[in-house]
């Protein structure tokens, strides 16, 4: 039982003692300070019952049977506040420390969930923007399979839109792909630093070159129909930049289950274009294809000024658009196609979440009542966008591949994993006692700024009730500058407890790593060119 149904059942039986049938309800108190929780109904139960609110509170509180765990009190005008005792606050604290779950409850009901987030572009350069899909996304998925959900994650890439016709038109218009063509009997490595190079030159051209553009929109439909060399080309970059991506988000911590992308769904997007038509619910609009998906009271018609004006609309709500003009997909339709793509791989799935920019909350409305309308997506299912901000560059603009000039994401890793240690000789990173550090294998390096010998690049301090600190699968490199690479230290009791398990710590101005007053349980642990050696112990040190 929780700790509100509990302090509603000492206000149930009280209200019984006094013959009043209406069950009282707790919150969470709105001032902490004064307590822990609160009951507001006295006043509506007093009126009900044509009595004085805050007697009626009183006379409730004095029939509470006597308790060691809740403190109720009486405030004017008629508020009833609990506040938990010590005992109680210890018997939770000491029932949360022995559950795996912390205190977590399960679902009652577990739920079959796609997480779609990551969502790369394929032949683009990562930059500190795409953060925030991953972190976000890597985070709920955690805390739905801790909650006793069954969460499938898609990586779901962007791999068959225009910046592939975009990027393989540039390159072949820089000579690149002559070998494909019959042009060069020497057949080019196709690198990342092409496709950084590649794509912001594309991208920025097609919105001054309409020739250009159309190449592209043909180039892009030639991949799609699998068109060849066009498609092998294709494969080539998806290969190249897919590596890359992988890496990115190893190093971030975020797993996927799926590393599908836009073109798995491809075989799906016939089906579900004729499922669409064969519900009558597609038109044809200067060429393309396109659904109505305004529900009342959205896209109306504003009245024309003059007849040259463009049409406005109030609440507007386009038609998505699910075939281009040119017969090749979009963002709608792949994204459509993958909904039926997932039912059909996955049965009876509860939920499919997509964790995207907040910028694309109509093109996700308009994606679901698609699938909503044809039936693509089962009525019970839930389709749910979660959307996040933008990172802006200094011109307060969001950054933008295409630009070329952003912050590169692994610009950032690197430089997460690089420290020029801190003032007055403390660690660049303090560990938190009962924390564990897992490196995932990579490296911490003290940069050549680094200020003195004197500071460590970890620091271990110790912890009440000698909780362990583990530091593990991480490379430590104070490039002869740094002091120690892990300092534990307790200058009395309680003895910091750590630890160390597949740790490498080399080059450091000091010792590899330093342990005073504490207890430290290594395995795994390689020291290399330390200036005072591997391990220095001090007093009270084990």
């Amino acid at each position: 039982m929780t700790v509100s149904k509990e302090i509603e059942k000492y206000l149930s039986d009280a209200t019984e003692k006094l013959q009043i049938e209406k069950k009282l309800s707790v919150s969470f108190s709105n001032m902490p300070k004064l307590c822990d929780f609160q009951c507001n109904d006295c006043y509506s139960l007093a009126k009900v019952l044509g009595k004085n609110p805050y007697d009626l509170a009183c006379k409730i509180v004095q029939n509470i049977e006597s308790n060691e765990d809740y403190i109720f009190e009486v405030a004017r005008p008629a508020f009833i506040n609990i506040k938990l005792t010590d005992r109680k606050l210890a018997s939770i604290v000491n029932q949360f420390s022995k559950d795996d779950m912390g205190g977590v409850e399960k679902h009652e009901k577990s739920q079959k969930v796609i997480l779609d987030y990551g969502g790369a572009n394929v032949a683009k350069q990562l930059h500190a923007g795409h953060l925030r899909s991953p972190i976000t996304g890597e985070g709920l998925k955690r805390l739905y399979r801790l909650l006793g959900d069954e969460v499938i994650a898609d990586v779901h890439l962007g791999d068959w839109g225009l910046q592939m016709g975009l990027t393989e038109l540039q390159l072949y218009e820089d000579g690149v792909l002559d070998y494909y063509f019959g042009k060069s009997t020497t057949k080019p490595t196709i690198t990342l630093e092409m496709l950084n190079e590649a794509y912001p030159k594309a991208s920025a051209r097609k919105n001054i070159d309409l020739e250009f553009k159309k190449k592209a929109d043909e180039w892009t439909l030639k991949i799609q129909n699998r068109e060849q060399p066009y498609h092998e080309i294709y494969q080539e970059i998806r290969q190249v930049s897919v590596k890359e991506i992988k890496q990115n988000y190893q190093d971030l911590g975020a797993s996927f289950d799926l590393w599908y992308g836009e073109s798995d769904a491809e075989e799906y997007i016939g089906k579900a274009i004729q499922i669409i038509e064969d519900k009558k619910l597609a038109r044809e609009s200067e060429g393309a294809l396109v659904v109505d998906v305004a529900v009342e009271g959205e896209n109306i018609p504003i009245e024309k000024k003059d007849p040259q004006e463009i049409q406005r609309y109030k609440n507007p709500m386009p038609p998505a658009i699910i075939r281009k003009y040119n017969g090749s997909a979009l963002y709608a339709t792949t994204d459509i196609a993958t909904v039926l793509m997932r039912n059909e791989m996955f049965k009876d799935v509860d939920r499919i979440e997509y964790i995207v920019d907040a910028r694309q909350k109509t093109h996700f409305i308009q994606v679901f009542r698609v699938c909503k309308m044809a039936g693509i997506s089962p009525p019970k299912q839930e389709l749910i966008h979660i959307g996040y901000g933008t990172m802006n560059g200094k011109d307060g603009k969001p950054f933008k591949t295409r630009s070329g000039d952003t912050i590169k994401l692994v610009r950032d890793i690197e430089n997460a994993m690089d420290t020029e240690g801190a003032p007055n000789g403390t660690a660049a990173y303090t560990i938190p006692a009962g924390v564990t550090l897992d490196g995932g294998g990579h490296k911490i390096t003290a940069s050549s700024n680094w200020k003195a010998t004197s500071h460590p690049i970890i620091g271990v301090t110790a912890g009440a009730g000698r909780v362990t600190t583990t530091i593990k699968n991480l490379t430590i490199d104070g490039s002869g500058k740094s002091g120690h690479g892990i300092n534990v230290w307790s200058g009395s009791e309680p003895k910091a407890n750590v630890k160390v398990e597949n740790v490498t710590i080399n080059n450091t101005a000091t010792a590899g790593m330093v342990v005073n007053n504490s207890i430290v349980e290594a395995s795994g642990l390689k020291t290399e060119g330390n200036a005072w050696g591997a391990v220095n112990v001090d007093k009270g040190a084990s």
